[in-house]
């Protein structure tokens, strides 16, 4: 039993040690309204990993951790009234803004940046 522990332990600890860490540059933030909602997802399925932070007229930066070296999809969008959706007009265009982008996490001895630009479809 002990022998079992410690193999749970070692392989927890070195998955962590592999964990890389991700700074998401999102710019074109129109206001200082509601949040910033961040999704990173990898193509094997695999949970998402989330991010929050309040919403800053211009530029802000989000850190995300616990990426491995894979492929993610980022989804990032500025939920100005703070309902937790992308909210969309009449004609199902979002009032939002939002953008996605690929990305590869690779360099396991720094952070690696990935750099977004909000897209609003629908002027404020």
């Amino acid at each position: 039993m002990k022998k079992l522990v410690l193999a749970i332990c070692v392989l927890t600890s070195s998955l962590a040690l592999n964990a890389q860490k991700v700074q998401v540059e999102v710019s074109g933030v129109r206001n200082d309204k509601g949040n910033i909602l961040i999704m990173a997802q990898n193509k094997s399925n695999a949970k998402p990993i989330y991010a929050l932070s309040k919403a800053v007229k211009g530029k802000l930066f989000i850190e995300m951790n616990n990426f491995n070296k894979e492929s993610y999809d980022f989804s990032v969008f500025h939920d100005e009234n703070s309902n937790m959706q992308l909210d969309m007009n009449e004609q199902h265009t979002p009032i939002e803004g939002y953008a996605r982008k690929s990305a590869t996490i690779s360099n396991q001895d720094s952070t690696t940046v990935v750099k977004m630009k909000l897209y609003y479809p629908v002027a404020e």
